[in-house]
């Protein structure tokens, strides 16, 4: 009986120890659950972060693109407004740099009598005392 005894303490005891392993096995899966759960919270916190920056942007480049759709818009009325006269501002412009009347005409959809008169009408500018 003896035997029996000490098999059964020995029985006790190794459930004891059991126990006192899944009890502490729990306790780090709990602590490690814990540290889990903070560290999702965590990456909730900075998606939505992100995604109140992304709306941010968003909502910028889209006042942008109005921005820009407006300004193309006005540079088109400018340019159908004042078509007739670019091509002798740009001419006008390239004479005061000094080109010369034959580079102007493969450059400016002009003819050489109309060059020839800017530069003619621009001369007196540039021959008048100061």
């Amino acid at each position: 009986m003896e035997y029996a005894a000490v098999l059964g303490f020995i029985a006790l005891v190794l459930s004891a120890a059991t126990l006192c392993h899944v009890w502490l096995a729990r306790a780090a899966l709990e602590k490690r659950y814990q540290a889990l759960d903070a560290k999702i919270e965590q990456l909730h916190k900075d998606i939505a972060k992100v995604n109140h920056g992304a709306i941010g942007v968003g909502q910028r480049l889209r006042n942008v693109e109005q921005r820009l759709n407006v300004t193309a818009d006005k540079q088109n009325e400018f340019v159908l407004d004042h078509a007739d006269t670019l091509p002798y501002s740009k001419a006008q412009r390239m004479l005061d740099e000094g080109m010369e009347i034959d580079q102007l005409l493969e450059r400016c959809n002009m003819s050489k009598a109309e060059l020839q008169l800017m530069q003619l009408l621009h001369k007196p500018e540039q021959l008048s005392p100061q």
